[in-house]
């Protein structure tokens, strides 16, 4: 299930990981949820959900439920569904395309293989694409568990979810994901991570430094604020200073485009 625009062509070095897609951190548990909030407002994990959406669609031919409408690109899935091969669907999903942008929604949609239990995925909210020439305007506003997110652990309403409530401006996307301008603003959480807002606008050249942004900063407010500077296009060092409660402390040292 391809895009019907160029980002289809341009996610290659994206993928979409299952499980923790948070930096190794080795400092304190403050700095370890500024890595994750970080983490979390990359854009590419939410891109590669659109792109690859066909990927968390059950396989299973006994397990049917989708409705497939080519005139208006749109794909909907709705149908509570178990078989003796250990797959669940439940909930209901909704993926819409056009030549202007794209929009994926899960109303509690959830797919589990007991036998794959490391694949389990669930949705709930909406990811919505809009492309305006070169630019593209995303709106992330979830509840998530597997996929772009952390692996799914418990089970219904127990079930520990991340949080994401984003938005975002890229530019230019012809030179996504190796260089380009990014925009993000929002909130997110998990079940490690307190609610933690995030305002930054960064460069991303990864020939001239794959570990960090070229240049740009970020504020990503834990308990109190951090203030972080990029300048990897100078020193390619993976560190970026920083501020916290407006005082100069130690540099944040991690892969921050992993």
């Amino acid at each position: 299930m391809k895009l019907f625009w160029p980002i289809s062509m341009l996610l290659t070095a994206c993928g979409l990981p299952r499980g923790d897609s948070v930096p190794q951190v080795l400092e304190s548990s403050e700095l370890a949820g500024v890595a994750e909030a970080f983490a979390l407002a990359q854009p590419d994990d939410w891109l590669a959900l659109v792109e690859d959406l066909d990927l968390f669609l059950p396989v299973d031919q006994t397990c049917t439920g989708s409705h497939m409408d080519p005139t208006v690109h749109r794909l909907i899935w709705s149908n509570e569904c178990s078989t003796g091969s250990s797959l669940l669907v439940d909930g209901e999903l909704e993926l819409f395309q056009t030549n202007e942008g794209a929009m994926v929604a899960g109303d509690r949609f959830f797919v589990s293989n007991q036998d794959e239990p490391d694949s389990a995925f669930y949705l709930d909210g909406a990811v919505e694409l809009t492309l305006n020439g070169d630019l593209l305007i995303m709106d992330v506003g979830v509840s998530s568990c597997g996929g772009p997110v952390r692996a799914c652990s418990g089970q219904d309403s127990a079930m520990d979810l991340t949080t994401v409530d984003l938005v975002y401006t890229l530019f230019p996307l012809t030179g996504f994901p190796v260089r380009y301008d990014l925009t993000v603003s929002g909130v997110v959480a998990s079940a490690d991570l307190e609610p933690a807002t995030i305002h930054g606008a960064w460069s991303v050249d990864t020939d001239l430094c794959p570990l960090e942004p070229a240049s740009g900063s970020a504020v990503i407010d834990t308990d109190r604020p951090h203030s972080l500077e990029f300048d990897g296009a100078a020193v390619c060092d993976s560190c970026a200073s920083r501020t916290v409660d407006g005082q100069v402390t130690d540099s944040a040292c991690m892969d921050w485009l992993l």
